[in-house]
């Protein structure tokens, strides 16, 4: 009697055993695919992030690397926008207005900027809260800008910005983030000396556009940014 109590006893301790194990198993199991849905999430936030900040900035990115207009130019920015804003988001109809009267004005005398590159970016904040989020994020972009100096000549100008940003977004039908709202604070812009990423001035004037626009795309960001610490 004594031994089948006890058979019995183990029996339901090991019953009791694998259960707990499935039930162990099974939450194991969805908190991983949980931090993998996370972590997807996260690094798709910060990348749409990123294309709405060289967005924003980005009305006068008209020309190819040789300084000519580039005719896709609209339909490009066009495109990209459509990928990373809602419709509603405020600046996409300013944004598209100010380049296209810059290419519809376009000649000689027209100021340019040849690249917009985020260099640094860092996450300050981030509330994923089911199809909605916000991230706070500190970023510094590179310019290489063209501007007209007169008289035939073009300066090749690099400068380097920092800011807050506070993205809004949406996660859209087809599961894709959305940036639906942005504001600024703490904006920096000034030279590469200015920002403490250089101690040389890299500028230089050229006598066509093509050659200012042929040199400042030689220069990567280690050329022109060598004091640069990244986080």
């Amino acid at each position: 009697m004594t031994k089948r109590t006890r058979t019995c006893i183990l029996c339901g301790t090991g019953l009791a055993l694998v259960v707990l194990l499935c039930v162990i198993f099974c939450i194991v199991f969805s908190l991983n695919s949980a931090a993998t849905a996370n972590d997807a999430d996260v690094e798709a936030i910060q990348d749409v992030a990123k294309e709405a900040e060289i967005l924003i900035s980005g009305p006068r990115n008209v020309v190819d690397e040789t300084g000519a207009l580039d005719m896709t130019c609209l339909q490009t920015y066009q495109t990209r926008i459509d990928q990373t804003f809602t419709s509603n988001f405020g600046l996409i109809e300013q944004g598209y207005n100010a380049m296209q009267q810059i290419c519809d004005s376009f000649d000689e005398t027209t100021d340019v900027v040849l690249e917009n590159k985020i260099i640094d970016f860092s996450t300050k904040s981030l509330q994923i809260d089911g199809d909605t989020a916000t991230l706070v994020c500190d970023i510094m972009m590179l310019q290489k800008y063209i501007p007209y100096e007169g008289e035939g000549a073009y300066r090749a100008v690099f400068g380097v910005s920092t800011t807050t940003e506070t993205f809004g977004f949406v996660k859209d039908e087809g599961g894709d983030w959305r940036v639906s709202s942005s504001s600024e604070m703490d904006y920096q812009f000034g030279s590469t000396r200015d920002m403490g990423m250089s101690n040389e001035d890299l500028e230089k004037i050229f006598p066509t556009r093509e050659e200012a626009c042929a040199y400042a795309a030689s220069l990567s960001v280690e050329n022109i940014c060598p004091l640069l610490r990244v986080n």
